[in-house]
Parts: C-alpha cells; structure tokens; sequence
C-alpha cells in the first residue's frame, strides 16, 4: 500500500481514532519510501517515531521491500534501527510468503543477501516460505548463480524440497 491509498478517507472521524489514521499513513509512507529507496524520507519518518516494524498489507514491512527492490541504503539503515529483530521473531504467517531474505534472493540482490545473513541477529538461509521455499530454491528458479554460491557458502541442505515436490 502507498500513501496515496490513503487518499479520500474521511477526515472528520472522532478525535480518538485520529491518531490510528495518522499512524496507518505514516507507515504507508515508511514502506512506500523504502520500496522507491528514498533513504532521506525513511530517516525522516524514523525521527518522528514511525515504527520500523510497521506491516502494510500482505504483511509486508519496510524491510522486505527494500530487501526485495536491492535498495542496499535503505536496507542498511533499517537494520541500523532493529528491523531484523521483528523478521526474526515473525512466523511464516506474519511474513506474507517469505523473509526479506527469500525476496532478496528471488530478485537477486547479491549485497543485500549478503548484508541479511551476517547482520544481528541474521536471517536462517534455512528458513522456509509458505511453499516450503528456502532462498536457494528461489535463487535457482530465478537464475541468480552468485546468491546460490552465497547461500551455499552458509551450509543451506541442497536436499530440501518444496511443497510441489510430492
């Protein structure tokens, strides 16, 4: 969701809702200025106190769209401000269908896989999706041979299978 899907939403509700509306834009802004790699307006949004947890629809947070889009500034200033720890406590459902670290490595994003396995805490290159993908598999069936090497280099069983596999 981008800010403009806030657009045209009723502006006089009662003052105790007010804030929620705020907050909801605010974290559209976050996850809309992190999917276009807008480091400046991420640092401006995190200043004034918008969570660098917030989840959009589908789950999806900051992180994950920047790890998916390869924006390496703003990714390294997300981990800066603890996003990986809310990744790495979220379950699979939580996700929408992966970590940042799956979507780094489908889009092939070499550097920001890289930077999602050794930050602290990292991401488990073990870890599967809703399909029962670990980041090889997505790397495989996208063709990205320098991630594969990398997700080998951290010990990933090429023996796993996904849910196609029966």
């Amino acid at each position: 969701m981008c800010s403009s899907d806030l657009v045209g939403l009723d502006t006089h509700m009662p003052d105790d809702t007010e804030p929620d509306l705020l907050d909801a834009k605010r974290g559209a802004d976050m996850i809309y200025a992190a999917r276009q790699g807008d480091e400046k307006e991420v640092q401006r949004l995190l200043n004034e106190g918008v969570p660098v947890s917030f989840r959009g629809n589908g789950g999806w947070t900051a992180l994950r769209w920047a790890a998916a889009e390869g924006h390496e500034g703003v990714l390294s200033l997300l981990l800066e401000q603890g996003a990986m720890e809310d990744e790495v406590e979220a379950s699979a459902d939580d996700l929408g269908g992966g970590s940042s670290l799956h979507w780094a490595a489908y889009k092939g994003h070499v550097r920001s896989v890289w930077r999602l396995l050794t930050c602290k805490p990292p991401l488990s290159p073990k870890a599967l999706d809703s399909e029962h993908n670990t980041p090889l598999h997505l790397a495989s069936a996208s063709g990205h041979l320098l991630i594969l090497k990398t997700l080998l280099s951290q010990g990933v069983d090429v023996s796993l299978t996904n849910a196609d596999r029966k």
